[in-house]
């Protein structure tokens, strides 16, 4: 007996005329989707249903002699039980494969996103080392340059699959055609996740960053500048940087970011010491009333002592002969790696439990053979 998909080679007409009774149109509400298998590599994907087919009961594509004979109930008639149990043995078979399926997408969403974490976290390294190989330091940012890159997040995905899925018959208007065993379902979605390298936020906080940083330029070349301001502009824009974005090199932006470092999507500055005469950095040593009124503008500044007269490149602007204190901003950056490799370390832990998890259900069903019986 053919209890498969295939395409019964009788006359539309014919087929209704005699199904009158088993078969009905779609609800204008009711979604519906075929489950479409390939037995080969166990798979499925949900199709839709359009608007030229039809469907019906399965039994309702079945002529009685058909069902008499291999169905009898011994009494002149046929079993439907039995018909329906026996054919919807494959719609269990394909909503098998179809949670496999999206198991394994899932799974590779998951895997992609674990391969990103560990990308930036080797990337928090590598900038560790680039700073220990040039000797920075708290009193020494002379040369240091580094891009910025968004951190990335765990987002939200839609993954499209289908329930309450039973073996049904499609007619196809259109053509004539009719498939008496046609795994049906309910169409349906559910959330994973995913890792999203460029979130919404962190491009409008690095149009934020070139915005505000467009400004500071302004306002220091036209003199309208309060002396508070130029101090709590950059020390803002450093924070929105530190929240969300990484520190990385130049070398691994041009290797490991491409898709960023040929958009633009990174932000990325520069510090050059101004000497005197005699080839030494210029210091500026606070008195205890700047320091005084530094920590009254922002409790981050209580620390500052002093800063170095330093020509800094943030973007495409210059701002030449500035002062920049250097052990916060050097602290700062230190700070950044560490609390962005700490992100990374649990969203790795988190992404693989969830990896773990997804393994266990497709180790079952292939166990299960799929629920293939």
């Amino acid at each position: 007996m053919d209890f498969s998909g295939k395409e019964l080679k009788v006359s539309l007409l014919v087929f209704v005329a005699l199904s009158a009774g088993f078969f009905w149109f779609i609800e204008a509400d009711a979604v519906k989707v075929k489950i479409v298998v390939d037995t080969n590599n166990h798979s499925a994907v949900v199709v839709p249903v359009s608007s030229n087919e039809v469907i019906g009961t399965s039994i309702s594509c079945r002529l009685e002699q058909w069902l008499k004979q291999y169905f009898g109930d011994g009494k002149g008639g046929y079993d439907a039980g039995a018909y329906n149990q026996a054919v919807n043995k494959s719609a269990v078979c394909a909503a098998g494969y179809l949670e496999a399926s999206t198991i394994l997408a899932e799974r590779g969403d998951i895997e992609t996103g674990i391969s990103e974490v560990d990308r930036r976290i080797s990337s928090l390294n590598n900038t560790k080392k680039y700073i220990a190989d040039n000797k920075f330091s708290p009193h020494n940012l002379n040369g240091l340059k580094l891009a910025a890159i968004p951190i990335g997040s765990i987002a939200k995905k839609s993954y499209e699959t289908a329930v309450n899925v039973s073996a049904m018959c499609v007619a196809d208007r259109v053509l004539g055609t009719i498939e008496p065993v046609v795994p049906i379902g309910e169409k349906s979605s559910y959330e994973g996740v995913f890792f999203d390298p460029l979130p919404s936020i962190s491009k409008e906080k690095m149009e934020e960053v070139r915005a505000n940083n467009r400004l500071l330029k302004s306002k220091l070349d036209s003199g309208d500048i309060k002396t508070k301001d130029s101090v709590l502009m950059p020390l803002n824009n450093q924070r929105l940087v530190a929240r969300y974005f990484i520190p990385v090199t130049f070398a691994d932006l041009e290797t490991n970011y491409k898709p960023f470092y040929v958009s633009k999507n990174y932000l990325q500055s520069g510090f050059q010491w101004v000497l005197n005469k005699k080839g030494k950095k210029i210091v500026d040593k606070f008195t205890w009333v700047t320091k005084e009124l530094l920590a009254g503008w922002d409790p981050a500044l209580s620390s500052v002592d002093d800063a170095t007269m330093m020509n800094v490149t943030v973007e495409d602007i210059i701002y030449e002969k500035t002062l920049v204190p250097e052990p916060l901003t050097f602290n700062a950056l230190i700070e950044t790696i560490a609390v962005h490799m700490s992100l990374y370390t649990k969203m790795k832990t988190d992404l693989e439990i969830k990896k773990t998890a997804l393994d266990s259900r497709l180790d079952t069903l292939i166990s299960n053979n799929y629920n293939c019986l």
